[in-house]
């Protein structure tokens, strides 16, 4: 209680201008403090992402897709939303579940979008087979080709195993290239065998052969067989 005295009568000595300068600091330090109270306990404007149209589950978000909706309070915002600010992270999300227009978008109702894993590029019916080869010629994935044996019996005639596969992956060096190649279950096992009695060489194909070849054949079915006429003598 003395010192409260003492600091009463210490402030009535200090000047006018002195009482009122610090008076003033303390209301806008009080001030600043209740805003940023007001802020946390709900008082604050939050500008939600929410949908622009109804979306069905397994769709892909797009800018399109949102809006913007204004939320007072933090008790009404629901747990996990995103903000305006998340507009550009979110956009290629997956919708998890069937939305109503307007639905205010949270970590349950989207989820990020899966990287394909290597089994999705397998052509179905096919199969995904590993070959270390030793060619420098250049191959990209994509490129079409022939799997040919070349036999260690030099007498043996080297023949074609797997015919126009296309390859699903390519990683090359210097001295050796692995591709992994789409062919069928039964080329798989006779390229195992292959392996066994030789090497294995890729021949590139172009990759516009079949376009020709379809059409040679097309013309050949349009084609019409020449007819004899047969004449009769009355």
């Amino acid at each position: 209680m003395e010192k409260f005295k003492a600091l009463l009568e210490l402030w009535k000595k200090k000047p006018l201008l002195s009482r009122l300068w610090v008076l003033g600091v303390l209301i806008l330090f009080f001030s600043v403090e209740a805003r940023t109270l007001f802020h946390h306990t709900g008082g604050s404007e939050a500008r939600l992402l929410s949908t622009r149209r109804p979306l069905k589950a397994g769709m892909s978000l797009q800018i399109a897709d949102l809006a913007v909706k204004h939320i007072s309070g933090v008790s009404d915002r629901p747990l996990g939303a995103f903000t305006e600010k998340q507009v550009h992270e979110i956009t290629g999300w997956i919708v998890k579940t069937d939305l109503r227009e307007g639905q205010i978008l949270t970590d349950e109702t989207i989820e990020p979008q899966q990287p394909a894993v290597f089994s999705e590029t397998v052509p179905r019916g096919l199969r995904a087979y590993g070959i270390e080869l030793e060619t420098t010629v250049p191959l990209t994935a994509g490129d079409r080709g022939d799997l040919q044996l070349i036999p260690q019996d030099e007498h043996q005639s080297p023949r074609l195993v797997s015919e126009n596969c296309r390859l699903l992956g390519v990683k090359q060096t210097e001295r050796t290239t692995r591709i992994v190649a789409a062919v069928t279950p039964e080329e798989a096992t006779l390229l195992d065998d292959a392996q066994r009695k030789g090497r294995l060489n890729f021949i590139l194909r172009n990759p516009r052969e079949n376009q020709l070849q379809r059409k040679r054949k097309s013309h050949l079915r349009t084609r019409k067989k020449p007819t004899v006429e047969v004449i009769t003598e009355e």
